[in-house]
């Protein structure tokens, strides 16, 4: 986590939408290699979007 953590955005909700899907998250920590907007979802979150083995998803999330 660093000496940053807990960062700015840390414990802030999100919804994210995806393959038609929507589902609210949590965020708890940063991504350090994701892009800019990106997310690093656990396994249980990423399968409500679609199987693991799709690898990346495209979708958008907001702040709630």
């Amino acid at each position: 986590f660093g000496s940053g953590h807990p960062g700015p955005h840390c414990f802030k909700n999100i919804s994210i939408t995806a393959n038609g899907k929507t589902a609210t998250a949590q965020i708890v920590d940063k991504c350090p290699g994701c892009p800019k907007g990106g997310l690093d979802l656990t396994e249980g979150l990423f399968e409500h979007f679609a199987p693991l083995s799709k690898g990346v998803l495209t979708g958008s999330w907001k702040y709630v």
